[in-house]
């Protein structure tokens, strides 16, 4: 599992900003989480492959033997098919 730093803080223009660079205000700390090749993330209730979270120590990764998380592909397929009318 890849863990890669993110700071969350609002802009002078009152919008809010998650990035990697550290910025020179007051920010919150985040951890983005992105799992190996062939495993997925899980908090115990929810699957994914990638997530922005403020506690890292509730997610872990796990093998993916149920191919649990959709690909990219998979998931721009079923939203174009929801979008054109197809169904299953």
């Amino acid at each position: 599992m890849q863990t890669i730093p993110l700071y969350r803080y609002i802009r002078t223009d009152g919008g809010v900003t998650v990035s990697t660079i550290k910025p020179n205000t007051e920010y919150t700390e985040l951890s983005r989480l992105v799992a190996d090749e062939g495993m997925v993330l899980t908090d115990g209730e929810n699957v994914t492959s990638c997530t922005d979270t403020a506690d890292h120590s509730l997610w872990s990764e796990v093998e993916d033997t149920e191919n649990a998380v959709e690909t990219i592909t998979e998931q721009k397929a079923k939203a174009y098919d929801i979008l054109t009318g197809v169904s299953e």
